[in-house]
C-alpha cells in the first residue's frame, strides 16, 4: 500500500522577549516612590506598622503612708486651730510640731475644709519641716450628714485600724454632743502655749 505522508507543518518561530529597560525604570521608580510615601507616613503617624493593644491606666500610688500601727492620730483642722479664726497665719504651726515632738507615739491626718482644693505638697508644707513626716493623710469628704466631722473621723479611723483618736477642732457642731475624742480649742484663740500643753497632757493619758 501506499505509504501515509504526514504533513509537517513549518514549526512557529518563538521569541524571546526582551525586557523593555524603558517600563523596567518606570516600575523601579514608582516602587521607590511608594516605600518613601509609606516612610514618610509612619512618621506622621498616618499608618501604624502594627495595632497596638490598648493600654490599662496604671494605678497612681497614695501621696499618704497612712498612720503607723499603734499610733494615736490627732485629726487637725486648721482655721481657730493652727491660727486664730482664719487669719492664715499658721501661728500656731510651731505649738503643734512641739506635742508632736513631745508625744511620739501621734500622727496627724488632716480634717479640714483646706483639704478640698489644697494638694497633699501643700498640706504637707504647712507643719515644720521636723515634724512632716508624722503626716500621715487626710479625712475624706462627708456632705450632707449631721455631725459630718466626727462621721470623717471615725470613718477614717475604722479604715486604718485607728484605736486611739483625737479630733482637734474649733466648730463643736460638726461634732456630736459630748463626742469623746473631741479636743476644742477657741476660735479666736487656736492652739495656743496653754492649748498645746493641755493637748501633749491628753494624748499621754491615752
Amino acid at each position: 500500500g501506499s505509504a501515509h505522508r504526514i504533513a509537517r507543518w513549518p514549526r512557529p518561530m518563538v521569541t524571546e522577549a526582551l525586557p523593555c529597560t524603558s517600563c523596567s525604570g518606570r516600575l523601579a521608580s514608582s516602587l521607590t516612590m511608594l516605600s518613601e510615601l509609606i516612610g514618610l507616613l509612619r512618621a506622621v503617624g498616618l499608618m501604624q506598622r502594627q495595632e497596638q493593644p490598648p493600654q490599662c491606666p496604671v494605678a497612681q500610688p497614695s501621696p499618704w503612708r497612712g498612720p503607723r500601727r499603734g499610733a494615736v492620730v490627732l485629726f487637725v483642722d486648721i482655721d481657730g486651730v493652727l491660727h486664730r479664726a482664719e487669719n492664715g497665719s499658721l501661728e500656731f504651726a510651731p505649738v503643734l510640731a512641739r506635742v508632736l515632738r513631745d508625744c511620739p507615739h501621734a500622727d496627724v491626718v488632716f480634717s479640714t475644709n483646706w483639704r478640698i482644693n489644697a494638694s497633699p505638697e501643700f498640706l504637707i508644707n504647712l507643719l515644720p519641716a521636723e515634724v512632716r513626716d508624722r503626716i500621715a493623710g487626710i479625712t475624706w469628704v462627708v456632705e450632707g450628714q449631721s455631725f459630718e466631722r466626727e462621721i470623717e473621723c471615725l470613718d477614717y479611723a475604722r479604715m486604718h485600724g485607728v484605736e486611739q483618736l483625737l479630733a482637734i477642732d474649733d466648730d463643736a457642731t460638726l461634732f456630736s454632743p459630748g463626742c469623746p475624742f473631741l479636743f476644742k480649742t477657741e476660735r479666736y484663740d487656736g492652739l495656743n502655749d496653754e492649748a498645746g500643753a493641755r493637748l501633749t497632757t491628753r494624748i499621754n493619758s491615752l
